[in-house]
């Protein structure tokens, strides 16, 4: 877009663009995946993401390409996402054992955070080498690998939905979806805690650029190195969380320590992090309280998402995965908003220790609202 155009406004709709449609459609999509086949469902919007990257890169390729062509495309990938998380989530689930569930959330955790590490340098080569047609070129393909592993996956393995989609059986999966939310306190208690786990991280993450800047004096390869440091914590935490956590979860495998204790100590320890980068005046330091903070993340990520599929019946899960997205998104964006406007009123250190703080009293709600249901697997 940048290349296209100097108007602040439509550069910064790009994002817009990919992150808005997932307020309107996810809880949809949630619906839909419940209705369907997951596998289908998931070959259908990676192939309709296929074609509207493609379309980018053609239009790209032959100098058509505008910016409202462009943040149209991008709208309507947006979209496909949306739709998609729920059902790849939950696809996860019909894939393994329940005893398997936490590995196959921390593997998935994992895959994302390396793509996420590296494509963004990936693309800036694309880019340099063959303009931005090719790195749209090679997103496509993406999409092509997605639904070659996709494929072959029996459709045996996948709930058979009892209903198809209609409008009545959509407005009674809406019903459904809410009044399971309603009469399930396990699944309130979740997503009220992850919420509010996600809100000071988000705000932290978020005022990175400004810490690495006015604070440390490092510019842009400062903040580069503080997120890259985040990063190798989440794909550390990543690596060692799935079967430990999983073995917290599983009636009968249960260590000595809960999976509620191992949450109250990783919060405490994730806070820490977060007082210490707002603490520190040396980019080392930040980047050693980032990487333990990252892994600290992860498992708090995993806890959370497994907690969710767990306390869900499959007819339900879905819609449950999208409450938990859509958390996950809206409270990133509130928390963003709200400590970037603290930071604004006071200073970016004493709003970084603000998120700390904030963090921190998720303690408070560890005992009223429990990750699993001790008397329900007793």
């Amino acid at each position: 877009m940048s290349s296209m155009t100097q108007n602040a406004a439509l550069v910064a709709m790009v994002q817009t663009a990919l992150s808005l449609p997932f307020f309107f459609f996810v809880i949809p999509g949630g619906i839909i995946t419940d209705l369907v086949n997951h596998r289908r469902l998931l070959i259908i919007m990676q192939t309709s993401m296929l074609l509207a990257v493609a379309v980018i890169a053609w239009c790209s390729w032959t100098g058509r390409l505008t910016p409202w062509v462009l943040l149209g495309l991008l709208t309507f990938v947006g979209i496909g996402t949306a739709v998609h998380q729920p059902a790849w989530k939950t696809l996860l689930q019909d894939l393994v054992t329940r005893e398997q569930s936490a590995s196959a959330v921390a593997l998935n955790s994992l895959n994302f955070n390396i793509g996420r590490a590296i494509g963004p340098f990936l693309g800036g080569m694309l880019a340099g080498i063959g303009g931005a047609a090719s790195v749209f070129a090679c997103k496509s393909l993406s999409y092509v690998s997605v639904i070659g592993a996709l494929w072959p996956i029996p459709n045996e393995r996948m709930p058979q939905p009892k209903t198809g989609v209609t409008a009545s059986s959509v407005i009674s999966s809406i019903g459904e979806g809410f009044s399971f939310l309603k009469t399930s306190p396990i699944l309130r208690g979740i997503l009220l805690r992850y919420g509010l786990f996600i809100l000071p991280a988000s705000g932290m993450m978020a005022l990175l650029p400004l810490e690495a800047r006015r604070e440390l004096g490092s510019g842009v390869f400062g903040y580069g190195a503080l997120m890259s440091f985040l990063g190798v914590g989440e794909l550390l935490g990543a690596l060692g969380v799935g079967a430990v956590i999983g073995s917290l979860f599983i009636p009968g495998l249960k260590q000595r320590f809960s999976i509620d204790s191992v949450v109250m100590v990783t919060l405490v320890c994730f806070s820490l992090c977060i007082l210490g980068v707002s603490q520190g005046n040396s980019m080392l330091l930040d980047d050693l309280f980032l990487i333990v903070g990252g892994a600290a993340w992860s498992v708090m990520t995993v806890t959370h998402q497994v907690a969710v599929q767990f306390c869900s019946p499959d007819w339900v899960r879905g819609r449950t995965t999208s409450f938990y997205m859509l958390t996950l998104e809206g409270a990133t964006a509130i928390g963003s908003l709200t400590f970037g406007w603290i930071a604004q009123l006071t200073t970016i250190r004493e709003s970084i220790m603000l998120c700390a703080v904030v963090s921190m009293l998720g303690i408070l709600l560890i005992r009223r609202f429990p990750l699993t249901d001790d008397s329900s697997e007793e």
